[in-house]
C-alpha cells in the first residue's frame, strides 16, 4: 500500500527530511500527518541507520507499522514493548532500521547503557504538543543530546490548539524538544489553498431540518448551559470570562480549560461551584447526544441522568421543559396524570435523509461505493441495523429496553433504595477526608452505598446505577456493532452493484480515515456527522488523485440546520484559525537561544554544572576539574512520574534498578517511598503502605515517606470546609497518617509541594553523604513475595498466575521460573515430577489442584 503524497505535502516532507536544522512541524488537522510520517520513516528503513519513534498512541503505532511493512518488506519496522526482554531489545537496536519504542523502556535502556547512543541516527517525536519539561520524552531527548550531538531530532503534531492554553507554551515545548525552529502549515496558507482549489471535490450540502421538539430541546440545553456559566462567573470572579462562552462549552477541551483555572483554588470552592463544573460537562454530552441518539435512546439517557444525579440544573424550569419535550418524542399522548399512553416514536431526521440520499444514488443506475462517515462506533451499530432492518426495528428494540428500565426504576423507588441513595449524595465526602475534596473524592466517600445499589439492580434488572457507568452506559449500543479492525471491509447494505461502508471517525482502535479512503477509493462520501478532520481528509485525498484523472469524489455533507452541531463545526474552524494566528505571532516575536538545540554542546555544559556550584575560587581561581555528579537509585516503575527527569535536571545521575523496597535510594541509609495524593489514599485503604513501611524500617536506618502534591493543585490535605479533629477517626486521612507515624517511630514524612521541590529536596538530603550502592539496593528484600513479581526477566502475566497457585510460594517460585519453560509445561507435568520440583507436600497440593480444576491444556 503506497501512501502517495499530495502536492501540498511535498514541501512539508522536504522541510522535515532535508532541513539543515532540527525543527517542529505543526500541521492543521486533517492535512495527512500520517502520510508525512510514513514517507519520512520510509527513508530510514535501512539496516545502516537507527531511527527511534516515540510518543505515539498504540493505534498510531500499529497503523504506521502496517503501512511501513507493506512499503518496505525487506526492512520492516520493529516495535519494542514491555514484552521484549533486555536481550531482544539490544539485538533490535543493533539490527538498525525504524524502531517504535515506548518512552519508559527507552529511558531505562539509555540510563543503563543498553542502547548504543552513538549508533542512533535520529529520533522522531510524535504528538509534540504533549511534550513539556516534566515529561519522560523530554528526559529521553536530554539523555540523547548529552551523548549524541550529531543525530537529528524531528517533532510533528497536528494539534495547534495544544499550544494556545497557557503562558509561552511554544517556547517551553521547543526547549523540551531541544529545537530552535518551528514550521507552521495552516489550512489558510496560500499555497495549500491554491492546490486544493485546483481539484476540489463535488460538494453537496444537505441541511436537515430538526423537528419542533428537537428545537425545543436544543434551546433548553443552550439556556441551561448559559445559566450554569453565569452562575460560575458569579461564584468565581477571577475566572477568565473570555473562555466561558457557549461556543467554548460545546468542546471537550472546555473541561480542561476550566479545571486548569480552578485547580489552584479547588480547595476553596464550595460544593455548588464544584457541582457546576460537573454539570457543564454533562450538559455538553447531552447536547451531543441530541444529534447522535434516536428519540428513545435520548429519553433513556435523560432518565438515567436524573436518577443518578441530583444536580441543581435539574430544578430549573428549562430542565422541566427539556424532559417534557424529550418525553413527547416517545410518548406524544402522555396523560396529565402521568399515565403512559401508546408510544408514538418520532423518526430520526438524519435517518430519513440518509435513506433518501442512498435511494437517489441507487436510482442512478451505475455501481457506486459509498462511504458513510459517522461519529462513533455506537452510531455505526445503529445505522447498520437501520440499513438492514429499518427504523421501526431499531426504535422498537430501544423501546423495549426503556420500558424495562422504567419498570426497574419504579420498583426501586417503591422500595426506597433511590431515596436512600439521594440522601447519601447530599452528604458529600467524608468529614475530615482532607485531600478527598473534589468530585472524585466524593465518589470515593459514597462507594459503599453505590455498591449496594448496583447489587440490588443487578438482581432485579441487571442495570448499573453508579454515577459514571449508569449515565454513560445506560443507553446500550446495538448487539452487533461495527468491527473496528475490519471497518472498511464490512458490507452493510446492497446498493445495486455497489456497496455501503460505515466508518467511525472517533475510534482509537480503528483505521485512520485517510487510510480508509486510500484503500476503499469510494465514489461517494456521505459525512453523516460533520467533523473538521473528515472534510480535510477528503480534500487531501482528492488532491492526491487529481493527477490520475480520476473523477472527483462526490461529498454529501449532512448537518442539522441552525443547530448546535453546525455551530460546533464552525467554531472548530474558527478556533483552529485563531490558534495558528497566535502561533504565527509567537514565532515572530519569541527569542530562542542559539545553543538550545545542543549541537554546540554549550547547553549541555551549563546543565551538567547544575547543582555543582560549590567550587571555591580559592583553589586556582575555581579552575578545578568538574566534581563527580551525585547519583540516585530509582525503581524502574517510577519513570511514569516526572521526578526522575527533574532529579536528573537538578544535577543527579539516575540509576534505574528494579527495587523491591522503596522507590528511591538516596544514600546507603536513606530510602524514600513516594506517594502522590491519590496513591496515598489508595495505599492507606488497602494496607499496602503498612507493608511497605515494615520493609523499609527493617532494611534502612532512615526510612522516609514522601507525600508529593501536584504543582497545579492546592498544597493542603484539608479543604477549607474541614478542620482537624481531636479524635482519631478511621475514615479520616489525617488520622491514618498519625496512626502510621505512631506505628513506625523511625519513619520520617517528607512533604513536597511539587516534583520540582522534591528534586531540590533530594539534592539537599544527599549533600555531604555517601553515594548509594545500586546492587545492594536491588538485593534488599529479595526474600519477599514482591521480589519475583518485580523481576523483569520473566513475563508479568505468568509470574502473577504462578504466584496464586497452591504449593507455589516466594521460596520456590524462582525454581519454577528457571526450570520450567512455560505454564503449559508445568500443568502437564505428572505428580512425581511436581513433587521432585517443589517438594513432596507442595507438589501434591499443586497436582491435586490442577487435576480438580481441570487446568491441564489440550
Amino acid at each position: 500500500r503506497e501512501m502517495e503524497l499530495a502536492s501540498v505535502q511535498v514541501p512539508m516532507l522536504q522541510t522535515l527530511a532535508e532541513g539543515k536544522q532540527d525543527s517542529l512541524l505543526v500541521l492543521a488537522r486533517g492535512l495527512g500527518l500520517h502520510r508525512l510520517v510514513v514517507n519520512f520513516l520510509r527513508l530510514y528503513c535501512d539496516r545502516k541507520t537507527l531511527v527511534l519513534v516515540i510518543n505515539t498512541y498504540e493505534s498510531e503505532r500499529q497503523a504506521y507499522m502496517d503501512l511501513l511493512t507493506d512499503m518496505c518488506p525487506t526492512c520492516p519496522p520493529v516495535a519494542i514493548t514491555a514484552d521484549s526482554t533486555s536481550g531482544d531489545r539490544l539485538a533490535i537496536y543493533l539490527a538498525g532500521g525504524v524502531c517504535f519504542v515506548t518512552s519508559r523502556i527507552l529511558v531505562v535502556d539509555m540510563l543503563t547503557k543498553k542502547i548504543p547512543m552513538e549508533l542512533i541516527t535520529g529520533i522522531l517525536v510524535c504528538n509534540a504538543h504533549r511534550v513539556l519539561a516534566t515529561t519522560i520524552e523530554a528526559f529521553i531527548l536530554r539523555l540523547f543530546r548529552y551523548s549524541n550531538r550529531t543525530g537529528f531530532i524531528r517533532a510533528v503534531t497536528d494539534h495547534p490548539d495544544g499550544f494556545s492554553s497557557g503562558f509561552a507554551v511554544l517556547e517551553k515545548v521547543l526547549r523540551a524538544l531541544w529545537l530552535t525552529n518551528v514550521h507552521l502549515y495552516p489550512r489558510f496558507l496560500k499555497s495549500i489553498q491554491d492546490e486544493f482549489a485546483k481539484a476540489p471535490p463535488e460538494l453537496t450540502e444537505v441541511r436537515v431540518p430538526m423537528t419542533e421538539r428537537m428545537l425545543r430541546i436544543q434551546q433548553c440545553v443552550a439556556d441551561v448551559i448559559t445559566v450554569c456559566l453565569k452562575e460560575l462567573k458569579k461564584t468565581r470572579l477571577t475566572l477568565d470570562t473570555t473562555q466561558l462562552t457557549l461556543d467554548r462549552g460545546l468542546f471537550a477541551s472546555f473541561d480542561a480549560i476550566l479545571r486548569q483555572q480552578l485547580d489552584p483554588v479547588w480547595h476553596t470552592l464550595g460544593a455548588a461551584t464544584r457541582e457546576l463544573v460537573s454539570d457543564l460537562r454533562q450538559l455538553r454530552i447531552l447536547a451531543e447526544n441530541l444529534f447522535q441518539y434516536d428519540c428513545v435512546s435520548f429519553f433513556h439517557h435523560l432518565l438515567a441522568l436524573r436518577a443518578a444525579r441530583q444536580s441543581q440544573w435539574l430544578l430549573l424550569d428549562r430542565a422541566d421543559d427539556l424532559f417534557v419535550a424529550a418525553q413527547q418524542r416517545v410518548y406524544p399522548q402522555q396523560g396529565a396524570q402521568g399515565a403512559r399512553a401508546e408510544p408514538g416514536l418520532e423518526p430520526h431526521p438524519k435517518w430519513t435523509a440518509l435513506k433518501k440520499i442512498l435511494t437517489e444514488i441507487a436510482a442512478e443506475g451505475r455501481p457506486h461505493r459509498v462511504l458513510v462517515c459517522v461519529g462513533d462506533t455506537r452510531t455505526c451499530g445503529q445505522l447498520q441495523a437501520f440499513l438492514a432492518h429499518g427504523a421501526d426495528f431499531v426504535l422498537r428494540d430501544q423501546l423495549v429496553r426503556l420500558e424495562k428500565y422504567r419498570k426497574d426504576l419504579a420498583t426501586l423507588a417503591a422500595t426506597g433504595v433511590l431515596a436512600s441513595a439521594e440522601r447519601d449524595k447530599g452528604a458529600g465526602a467524608q468529614p475530615g477526608a482532607g485531600a478527598q475534596s473534589g468530585p472524585a473524592a466524593q465518589r470515593f466517600g459514597r462507594q459503599g452505598k453505590r455498591r449496594r445499589i448496583e447489587q440490588t439492580l443487578q438482581v432485579e434488572g441487571d442495570i448499573p446505577l453508579s454515577q459514571e457507568s449508569f449515565v454513560e452506559l445506560a443507553v446500550p449500543a446495538m448487539d452487533e456493532p461495527v468491527d473496528a479492525e475490519d471497518d472498511f471491509d464490512a458490507f452493510f447494505a446492497p446498493l445495486l452493484d455497489g456497496e455501503i461502508v460505515l466508518h467511525a471517525l472517533h475510534n482509537m482502535n480503528g483505521p485512520d480515515l485517510d487510510i480508509v479512503l486510500q484503500q476503499l477509493r469510494p465514489s461517494v462520501v456521505v459525512i453523516y456527522d460533520p467533523q473538521l478532520e473528515c472534510t480535510r481528509a477528503i480534500e487531501l485525498y482528492q488532491c492526491v488523485h487529481a493527477a490520475a484523472s480520476v473523477a472527483p469524489v462526490r461529498v454529501i455533507f449532512m448537518v442539522y440546520e441552525s443547530s448546535l452541531q453546525e455551530q460546533r463545526y464552525l467554531s472548530s474552524i474558527r478556533n483552529e484559525k485563531q490558534a495558528f494566528e497566535s502561533l504565527i505571532s509567537t514565532k515572530a516575536n519569541m527569542a530562542v537561544p542559539v545553543d538550545q538545540d545542543g549541537r554546540s554542546g554549550h547547553r549541555q555544559d551549563k546543565e551538567q554544572m547544575t547543582g555543582l556550584t560549590d567550587v571555591s575560587t580559592a583553589h586556582a581561581g575555581g579552575q578545578v576539574t568538574r566534581p563527580e555528579r551525585p547519583w540516585i537509585v530509582v525503581d524502574v516503575r517510577e519513570f511514569r512520574s516526572a521526578l526522575p527527569c527533574l532529579a536528573h535536571e537538578a544535577g543527579a545521575e539516575i540509576i534505574p534498578v528494579t527495587l523491591i523496597v522503596g522507590d528511591y535510594v538516596l544514600t546507603p541509609e536513606y530510602c524514600v517511598e513516594r506517594k502522590s495524593i491519590p496513591d496515598l489514599v489508595g495505599s492507606l485503604a488497602s494496607g499496602r503502605l503498612y507493608n511497605q513501611c515494615v520493609a523499609m524500617t527493617r532494611a534502612y536506618k532512615h526510612p522516609m515517606l514522601l507525600i508529593e502534591f501536584s504543582e497545579d493543585k492546592p498544597f493542603s490535605l484539608l479543604s477549607t470546609t474541614n478542620s482537624m479533629t481531636d479524635d482519631i477517626e478511621f475514615r479520616n486521612l489525617s488520622s491514618k497518617i498519625v496512626l502510621l507515624t505512631l506505628t513506625f517511630p523511625q519513619l520520617r514524612i517528607l512533604w513536597s509541594q511539587s516534583p520540582h521541590a522534591t528534586a531540590d529536596l533530594f539534592m539537599r538530603l544527599k549533600k555531604g553523604l555517601p553515594q548509594p550502592d545500586a546492587e545492594a539496593a536491588a538485593e534488599v528484600g529479595e526474600d519477599s513475595d514482591e521480589s519475583v513479581l518485580k523481576d523483569e526477566r520473566y513475563s508479568a502475566g505468568p509470574k502473577l498466575f504462578l504466584s496464586k497457585l497452591p504449593g507455589i510460594s516466594s521460596k520456590n517460585i524462582r525454581v519454577v521460573l528457571e526450570k520450567v519453560p512455560s505454564v503449559r509445561a508445568l500443568l502437564r507435568m505428572p505428580q512425581d515430577a511436581m513433587e521432585e520440583l517443589l517438594g513432596k507436600s507442595n507438589g501434591r497440593l499443586l497436582y491435586e489442584f490442577v487435576a480438580k480444576a481441570k487446568l491441564v491444556p489440550q
